[in-house]
C-alpha cells in the first residue's frame, strides 16, 4: 500500500480505491463503502480488485470492469459484490449493514464495542465474557436482501423526464429558444393530433396490461435497508469529511476532460482484431434491429394512412441498414479521440449524397411508390405555402428523382451530428431526445426540399435508434456538461 500511496501523484487519493461515481462528481457515503469493499477484497486476497500498468488503465477498470470475486471465501463473495457495485444505490446504505452481513469469527471472538438499539448501551465496559456473548447474539449471518427493483419502464420516463428538466432549465436554453421549442411542439401536436392522441392511448393501455402482469408475476423484492432489531449491533464509524471539505476533494479529482481523453486512450489501445469483432457485431445487430424499429413505424403510420406496402417497407428497411452501417463504420474510426467537427460533418455530407443515390436506386428496384402527402407539393400545410420552389426536375409526376434524393439526404447528414449516437462514451444507450431531434430535423428538410414527408422522418427516426441500439456503449460516469451532444 505504502508503494501505491507514493506513485500515485496525479490525484487527491490512491485511484486503486476510487469509487466509480467520483469521476461524475458524486460525493456520498456510497465511496465509503466501495472503497471498504476494496479493503475487505485486498485484506483477504493480498492483492487488489482492479490493478493496471497506468492510471488510466486502472480507472477504466473501475468503471467498465467486474471484480474477480472467485479468490474469495464464499461467505465473504456477496457482501464484497455489493460493496463494489457500480451503482452507488445497489451498495449497503451504512457500514453497520455492512458489518451486519459479515461472518462472525472462528470461535465467537470478541469483535468491539457495540450498542443496543433498545437499550443505547455500550458493551465495551462489561465483562469480557458478557462482550463475547453479545457479539455471538448480536452479529448474525444474514441474506443479502437486494434493494426494491423498480419498473424499468417507468424508470427510463422518469430519468428522461429528469434530464429534460435539467436541459431545459440549463444556461444554454435561452428564452428565445424556449420559445420556438414550445411553438414548435404545439405545432406538431395540433397538425397530428390524429396520429398522436390515438398512439398514446394505445401505448397506455399496453403499458397497464403490462403492468398488471409484471405484478401478479415479479415477486417483489425485500427491502434491503430495515430498522434495527433489539440486540443488533449499530456501528460508530468516524465522522469523516463534512461536505465541504469532500466536494474540494473531488473536484480536485481528474477534470472532465482529463477522464474523456484517458478513457478514449484506453480505447485506442484495444488490439484491432477487438475492434473489427465489435464493429462486424454492431452491424449484425444493426440489420436486426432496423427490422424491428420498420414494423413499429410502419405500425405507427397505420393510425394516419394506409400500411406502407412490401416495396415501401423493403425500401425504408435496406435505407436504414445502409444510413446505419455508415454511421458505425465512421463511428468506430472516431471513437478514441475527439477530431475535428467540420471535417466530420464533411464526411458526413459525403455519406449522404452517396445515401441519396442508392435511396434513389432502391426506389427504382423495388419499384417503390414514395408518394406526397395529399395535401400537395410544395406546401408545409393546407394552409401555409413555401416562399420558394424547388428545381423542377427535383420531381416528375410527384415522384422523387435523383436530385432530389441527394439534396434531402446530403442536408440531413450534414445538419446532424450522426457520429455522436454510436459514441461509447454517450451518457445513455438510446436517448428520447436524439428521436425527437431526428424527427423533427428530417421534417424541416422534407419541407425546405418540398419532399414526402413520411419518407424522408421514417427513415431518420429509424436509423436513430437502430444506431443507438446496436452501438456499443460504456456507462461513461462522467459529469453530464462533459457528455457529447449529436444534435449540435
Amino acid at each position: 500500500a505504502c508503494s501505491r500511496r507514493s506513485g500515485q501523484t496525479e490525484s487527491v487519493g490512491t485511484v486503486h480505491y476510487m469509487a466509480p461515481e467520483i469521476a461524475n462528481g458524486r460525493y456520498g457515503k456510497e465511496i465509503d463503502i466501495y472503497a471498504l469493499g476494496v479493503i475487505l477484497y485486498e485484506s483477504l486476497t493480498g492483492r487488489l480488485p482492479f490493478e493496471g500498468e497506468t492510471v488510466g488503465e486502472i480507472l477504466m477498470k473501475h468503471l467498465t470492469a467486474s471484480p474477480d470475486l472467485s479468490a474469495l471465501p464464499g461467505e465473504f463473495r456477496p457482501v464484497a459484490a455489493r460493496a463494489l457495485e457500480k451503482d452507488p444505490d445497489k451498495r449497503f446504505h451504512d457500514v453497520g449493514e455492512m458489518l451486519g452481513l459479515l461472518p462472525g469469527p472462528p470461535g465467537g471472538g470478541y469483535r468491539g464495542p457495540t450498542i443496543s438499539a433498545a437499550s443505547g448501551e455500550q458493551s465495551a465496559g462489561r465483562p469480557p465474557h458478557d462482550r463475547t456473548q453479545d457479539a455471538e447474539t448480536a452479529y448474525v449471518q444474514a441474506e443479502l436482501a437486494e434493494p426494491p427493483q423498480e419498473e424499468p419502464i417507468y424508470r427510463g420516463l422518469k430519468r428522461g423526464a429528469r434530464r429534460v428538466r435539467e436541459v431545459w432549465e440549463s444556461r444554454e436554453m435561452t428564452t428565445p429558444v424556449k420559445v420556438l421549442v414550445l411553438a414548435g411542439l404545439v405545432a406538431l401536436l395540433f397538425f397530428n393530433a390524429g396520429f398522436i392522441i390515438p398512439a398514446v392511448v394505445g401505448l397506455l393501455m399496453l403499458y397497464a396490461c403490462y403492468w398488471v402482469v409484471r405484478a401478479l408475476v415479479v415477486k417483489p423484492r425485500a427491502v434491503a435497508a430495515q430498522a434495527p432489531r433489539a440486540g443488533q449491533p449499530i456501528a460508530h464509524g468516524s465522522p469523516g469529511l463534512s461536505a465541504g471539505e469532500r466536494e474540494t476533494v473531488v473536484h480536485q479529482y481528474y477534470s472532465a476532460g482529463t477522464r474523456r481523453r484517458m478513457l478514449r486512450a484506453e480505447l485506442a489501445r484495444r488490439p484491432l482484431r477487438e475492434r473489427v469483432t465489435e464493429l462486424f457485431g454492431s452491424l449484425l445487430a444493426s440489420s436486426a434491429v432496423a427490422a424491428v424499429a420498420v414494423l413499429i413505424l410502419a405500425l405507427l403510420r397505420s393510425f394516419r394512412q394506409d400500411i406502407p406496402s412490401l416495396p415501401q417497407a423493403a425500401w425504408l428497411y435496406f435505407m436504414t441498414v445502409a444510413a446505419s452501417w455508415s454511421i458505425l463504420i465512421a463511428g468506430k474510426f472516431w471513437e478514441d479521440r475527439e477530431g475535428d467537427t467540420a471535417l466530420r460533418r464533411f464526411i458526413m455530407l459525403v455519406v449522404g449524397l452517396l445515401l441519396g443515390v442508392l435511396g434513389f436506386a432502391l426506389m427504382k428496384f423495388f419499384l417503390a411508390d414514395l408518394p406526397f402527402d395529399p395535401r400537395g407539393a410544395g406546401t408545409v400545410s393546407g394552409n401555409f405555402r413555401l416562399p420558394w420552389s424547388v428545381p423542377s426536375g427535383f420531381y416528375d409526376g410527384g415522384e422523387p428523382m435523383l436530385p432530389a434524393m441527394i439534396a434531402v439526404f446530403g442536408t440531413l447528414f450534414l445538419i446532424l451530428r450522426w457520429w455522436r449516437l454510436c459514441d461509447p462514451m454517450r451518457s445513455q444507450r438510446v436517448t428520447i431526445g436524439s428521436l425527437i431531434v431526428a424527427a423533427f430535423a428530417s421534417a424541416v428538410v422534407a419541407a425546405a426540399w418540398e419532399f414526402p414527408l413520411h419518407w424522408l422522418v421514417m427513415p431518420a427516426v429509424a436509423t436513430s435508434l437502430t444506431v443507438q441500439m446496436a452501438a456499443p456503449w460504456f456507462t461513461p460516469l462522467l459529469k453530464r456538461e462533459s457528455q457529447p451532444r449529436w444534435d449540435e
